[in-house]
């Protein structure tokens, strides 16, 4: 018999100021890209493919993609205050023609992506990787992405990277929906759905932090949300429903803070 409840648990102080520190930083991502006014790159009008307007970007610039399927693989490093924006996550698309559709790494701070679609990617729709990497990701949509290998999934958070997740949709993944590992590795993730993805809807190990709020994890093969190896994951008004295995799945010294979520639990909370 399925049985929903609120559950709730308590986090270390420690946890929390660590929690606490990294949202505060996560909160100044999103307005970066904005903050010096730069140029517009328009794609296809002014450059034939995303890469080549990215390339050619300068601190505070757009690349503004109009509608449509992109077939290459972005790469982002060594930018800052770079946004990249799509007509809408339903109609402007980089149907990832490698291993992963975005890559950003190398020290690229403040960097935004909003409204785009990625699919089809062989390891992850998005990379962010690397200590000084940070990257908002606000209404895209990530699906059909890795071959279910772990790691392999929407999106990919490792190494010391800030992300910070807005009204994404990340579903049918191949593994993991989001997975954030690495000492220094900082997520936030608000108001997002994470659905029928072939791992976990949120993954968060070895070190990494993860805040969710507001989001829901459902119909996700393997857990709504798991933690595992020392990663701290807080979720505030989460739903996890209809998982394949567990809710929340807990091992090898995790750490989880819980407040009034609604966890389905069909399975059971485990450590394994």
């Amino acid at each position: 018999m399925s049985w929903i409840r609120s559950w709730s648990c308590a986090l270390p102080r420690s946890g929390r100021r660590l929690l606490a520190a990294a949202a505060a930083f996560a909160l100044l991502l999103l307005p970066a890209a904005s903050q010096t006014p730069g140029r517009t790159l328009n794609v296809p009008g002014g450059y034939a493919t995303i890469q080549a307007a990215v390339n050619a970007a300068a601190p505070g610039d757009t690349v503004q993609v109009a509608a449509g399927t992109y077939a290459e693989s972005v790469e982002i490093a060594g930018k800052s205050a770079l946004a990249l924006q799509g007509a809408g996550a339903d109609a402007t698309t980089v149907a990832g023609t490698g291993w992963c559709g975005v890559w950003v790494h190398g020290a690229s701070t403040g960097i935004v992506i909003r409204g785009l679609g990625v699919r089809d990617c062989t390891a992850s729709g998005v990379v962010c990787c690397g200590a000084g990497t940070s990257l908002a990701l606000d209404d895209c949509d990530l699906s059909g992405n890795g071959s279910g290998a772990e790691y392999r999934g929407g999106m990919c958070v490792n190494a010391g990277a800030t992300v910070v997740i807005t009204r994404c949709r990340v579903h049918g993944n191949g593994c993991h929906g989001l997975s954030c590992g690495g000492s220094g590795t900082v997520c936030t993730v608000t108001a997002s759905t994470f659905a029928s993805n072939g791992g976990c809807g949120i993954w968060a190990c070895t070190d990494a932090v993860v805040s969710a709020t507001d989001t829901t994890a459902e119909g996700n093969a393997h857990s709504g949300m798991g933690v595992a190896n020392r990663g701290r994951l807080i979720l505030n008004r989460c739903s996890v429903l209809g998982s394949g295995e567990h809710g929340v799945s807990l091992c090898a010294g995790a750490v989880l803070e819980a407040n009034g979520n609604t966890i389905a639990l069909d399975f059971r909370l485990s450590c394994r």
